[in-house]
């Protein structure tokens, strides 16, 4: 049951992501971007740079992710600005 329970939580999480990324990001717009560096710098150092880039990011499972997000997630609800301070509080009710 537990098993099923999270397999449904990852499902609906990574479907959520899918449709945020999808709405934050215009694929037509990504895709002009992209055509107009290659045309800059030639198909070859594209490459080459798509390369560098990817080796700069650190692999990380799935699980990593959820698990910051989740962290970063409880942090912002828990903390809170103080309006004679300004200051941020950790609310613990």
């Amino acid at each position: 049951m537990a098993d099923s329970i999270i397999e449904q939580s990852l499902s609906d999480f990574t479907t959520e992501i899918y449709y945020h990324c999808c709405k934050e990001v215009d694929i037509i717009e990504f895709q002009e971007t992209e055509n107009k560096l290659i045309n800059l710098i030639n198909k070859e150092n594209f490459e080459i740079f798509q390369l560098i880039f990817n080796k700069n990011f650190i692999a990380t499972s799935f699980a990593q992710v959820f698990l910051q997000v989740v962290i970063k997630e409880l942090i912002l609800a828990l903390t809170a600005r103080d309006i004679e301070t300004d200051n941020e509080i950790f609310r613990l009710f």
